[in-house]
Parts: C-alpha cells; structure tokens; sequence
C-alpha cells in the first residue's frame, strides 16, 4: 500500500517536531567549583576568679573552711585535633600583709605557712558549651590536691583532651552545685594572724597544649 505525497509530509513534519523537542527539552549543563579556606585560631580559657575564705577560729581541733572557683570554658580553636588538658595548681598559703609594698601587700618573709597539701579543689564536670562532633575531653577523678609544692609547680591534670581530635570546640567545666569549691584544711597547730594579715595561696588553672 502507498503513501499519499501528503501523509508523507506530515509524517516527516511529527518527526521534524519530536526531536525539536527533545532538543528544546535537553540543553547542556553548566557547572563551576566554590571553594573555602578555614584559618585556626588559638586554643584559650576563660579567666578563673576565687573568692576568699570565710576564716576559722582556732579552738584546739582541726578546722576547714570552703571558697569558691568560677566556672571557666576552655576554646581549642586551633583546627589541628593536637589534644590539650587543663592543669590546676596552688602556692603554698604564707602570711601576707597588706601594708608592705607602699601598701600594695606582700608575702612576709620567713612568716608562718600552712602545711603543704591543705588545699584542695573539688571534682568538677565538663560538657560541650555549643554543638560540636568532636569528643568531650576525659576528667581526672578528684577532689584534687593543688599545693602539694610550696611554688605552686605541683599542679595537678585536671582534665585531658586526647590527640585524636578530641576537645575540637568550646566546652564548660563546672561542678555539680553552683560553684567549684575549694577546701582548705588548718590544723591545730596553726599560728594565728596579725592585724592586716591573712594566709594566701596564689591559685591556678590553665590550659596546655597536648593531652
């Protein structure tokens, strides 16, 4: 059977229009790169205050009292995984006397101490202070003895971030009540103060680099 010349030409003009079409319907894809660069920054902690003590009255017995640490954040913004830990340490309490110095205050010289090991600091807990998928950094089980030496070089590890990428972010120590408390021991023993005296003990806490 033939064709007519004109069903021919509309046959041929349905082609003719189905692939311009799919021409129409499949144009080419253009692309581009976006690229970003990321700079690390330093790995820090919030400044740690401590309040004073309340004082004791000695009357023969061994005797405690309690001050207070701030909550403090540590920031490893440095981007390498390399780890840190928290140190925590503690002078030896020696008389101070607020007049000396032109009234700045100062440690007397050859003046009365506590017993080395009389402060400690209490356990304290860690967690993550913004969204982060790094790991939070292990705690070293306390209370911790900090003025273990009279300089305040025996300082104690307080919590530890591994090399591993743990600690990467910003994360919150505390302890479980409203403060971090430190507890101080004064034995019997203990020679009284002057007027415009006091025991002191130059505390610290500070981050490392390295777990």
């Amino acid at each position: 059977m033939q064709h007519s010349p004109r069903a021919a030409r509309r046959v041929a003009g349905l082609l003719g229009a189905v692939a311009l079409g799919l021409a129409i319907a499949s144009p080419a894809l253009a692309s581009d790169d976006t690229n970003i660069t990321v700079t690390g920054a330093s790995l820090t902690i919030t400044s740690v205050t401590a309040s004073d003590f309340g004082g004791v009255t000695l009357d023969g017995l061994v005797k405690t009292d309690t001050a207070a640490v701030s909550d403090f954040t540590v920031t490893d913004a440095r981007g390498t995984g390399a780890g840190w830990h928290v140190n925590a340490g503690a002078t030896q309490f020696a008389i101070w006397d607020s007049t000396l110095n032109s009234g700045a205050g100062d440690y007397v010289i050859g003046g009365h101490t506590l017993p080395l090991s009389a402060l400690s600091m209490e356990h304290v807990s860690v967690a993550k202070h913004d969204v982060t998928s790094s790991a939070v950094p292990s705690i070293t089980a306390g209370a911790y003895t900090i003025d273990s030496v009279a300089d305040g070089s025996g300082f104690v590890s307080v919590a530890s971030a591994a090399a591993d990428g743990t600690g990467m972010g910003s994360y919150d120590f505390s302890a479980a009540d409203t403060s971090i408390t430190l507890t101080v021991t004064v034995p019997a023993s203990t020679y009284k103060t002057g007027v415009n005296e006091t025991y002191r003990s130059d505390v610290t806490v500070d981050v490392i680099s390295g777990p």
